[in-house]
């Protein structure tokens, strides 16, 4: 009973190797020399594989035949709703494929990190918000009451949430990782109806203010169309979907809610009696959004004209370099590939023995030299953040 289990379990494994290589049954039978009917028997368990045939399909997927072997989560190939500023061209479809098996690949290793070190990942998943008879009329007023009711559950009030990436991992319990993309991809939303587990993956190549409105604008994809992997498709060019608008007006009002922006402008034109660029640099980097996204949301609210946007836009002011000025800097934590709760889990299996060293640095995406110094500064984060609790006073 047992050899028939793990002869299913290898199975899967076979077969999800080959999925996230791209690979074709036809494909892989051809270059291992055998017929597609006995690959089928081997990824359906039906048939024992040879460890000379192990190592031979070990090879060809480039996986080590230890990873092959090792009990480890089998996740599905899913679905996969992809938001562009275009529609997608017949030459990203490769790049679509592969960004789909790397998002895969880096769930399928944090479920596996998670069962080593007994730490599961914690879903506090709200019901879906009901949206009732949707329609272009009504999509901000229902965006807008489920961003506020988001805010409230997640006890955010009106403040900036620039920390949104670690919000949805620990508060909500939504896996978020960033990987480089085409430029013309903003963002992927995973659900993975197996497990029930969501994941949002960001580009990479994207700045990070743009980053939060993307991450934000999965959220409300999550939030209101949850197990529908497919929103939109993404290779109409006409008019966006009454779905997609929503996901983009809760975005919008969820990272700069209505009372929160009309008041700082208020503040600014009450302490200064004005309002300049430079303010709107400021006003965009404390809610962590672009200049441009900062100063859109103003003129929804009229509080500046679309002329004087546009102005601005057409005066050739070299943003970036008057935000050096000013001394703004973006915090780039949103763009890391892996978050802190992956890196951190990958080093206690490692420490604690539950995988070698060279397999935490595959985990880690990095070589043995770059792991070894990550868990020097992991250690001395640890001692400073033990040596704040000790000082801290707390049973005086």
């Amino acid at each position: 009973m047992h050899e028939s289990i793990e002869q299913t379990r290898i199975g899967a494994e076979l077969q999800n190797a080959r999925q996230q290589k791209g690979l074709r049954q036809e494909d892989v039978a051809a270059k291992l020399g055998i017929a597609r009917t006995t690959l089928v028997a081997v990824e359906k368990g039906e048939r024992k594989v040879k460890p000379s045939e192990l190592i031979e399909f070990a090879k060809l997927y480039q996986i080590s035949v230890n990873d092959l072997m090792r009990p480890r989560p089998v996740i599905k190939a899913v679905s996969v709703q992809f938001r562009a500023n275009r529609a997608v061209s017949d030459k990203d479809s490769n790049d679509i494929e592969q960004m789909k098996r790397d998002s895969e690949i880096l769930i399928r290793d944090s479920m596996e990190l998670e069962n080593l070190t007994g730490n599961s990942l914690v879903k506090r998943y709200p019901e879906e918000y009901s949206v009732g008879n949707i329609n272009n009329a009504t999509v901000d007023m229902i965006a807008e009451r489920i961003a506020g009711l988001e805010r409230a559950r997640l006890g955010l009030g009106d403040s900036p949430i620039t920390t949104l990436r670690q919000i949805l991992e620990e508060a909500v319990g939504i896996r978020v990782f960033s990987l480089k993309m085409p430029s013309s991809f903003s963002g992927v939303y995973m659900f993975i109806s197996e497990t029930g587990d969501a994941c949002i993956v960001l580009n990479a190549n994207h700045p990070p203010e743009k980053l939060l409105v993307t991450l934000a604008h999965e959220y409300g994809h999550f939030l209101t169309t949850r197990k529908d992997s497919i929103v939109e498709d993404v290779n109409y060019s006409g008019g966006k979907s009454v779905e997609e608008k929503l996901a983009e007006r809760f975005a919008v009002h969820f990272i700069l809610p209505r009372q929160a922006i009309i008041a700082s402008y208020s503040d600014t034109i009450q302490q200064k009696g004005t309002f300049t660029v430079a303010d709107l640099m400021l006003m965009a980097h404390y809610f962590g959004v672009s200049f441009q996204a900062m100063g859109m949301r103003l003129v929804e609210l009229g509080k500046i004209k679309a002329t004087a946007l546009e102005a601005i836009k057409e005066s050739g002011l070299k943003i970036r370099e008057q935000q050096k000025n000013l001394g703004i800097s973006h915090d780039k934590s949103i763009t890391e590939h892996l978050p802190v709760r992956y890196k951190t889990l990958a080093l206690q299996a490692w420490n604690d023995g539950l995988i070698t060293e060279r397999q935490c640095a595959k985990f880690l995406r990095m070589d043995i030299l770059d792991l070894r110094i990550l868990a020097d500064e992991y250690q001395i984060e640890s001692m400073v953040s033990n040596e704040n609790i000790a000082e801290s006073g707390i049973f005086a």
